[in-house]
């Protein structure tokens, strides 16, 4: 960044000197409305993805829920039919 410039943003730079006409408020506000809409866009969708994100969450755990009280009467049964426990335990394959 050389001594002239001035961060407006992340990777944006302005340059400063004779030719920049700095007494222009309404440029200066323009250019600060104009970011925090940007951001504003940024907020929105992040916290859309952030909620559908905890939607997603909360409905894999009420479907795991359910699969696990199906497997537990699975289970109940096929013992009830003499199958052995240590049948009905997952096994790990390497």
């Amino acid at each position: 960044m050389g001594p002239n410039a001035t961060v407006t943003g992340p990777g944006r730079q302005r340059a400063a000197g004779p030719d920049r006409d700095d007494a222009d408020p309404t440029a200066a506000w323009s250019e600060y409305l104009a970011a925090a809409r940007q951001l504003d866009g940024v907020r929105r969708g992040a916290a859309a993805a952030a909620g559908e994100q905890a939607r997603s969450a909360e409905a894999a755990r009420e479907e795991l829920t359910l699969v696990r009280t199906g497997l537990a009467s699975q289970q109940e049964r096929l013992r009830e039919l003499g199958v052995p426990a240590i049948s009905l335990v997952p096994s790990r394959r390497s």
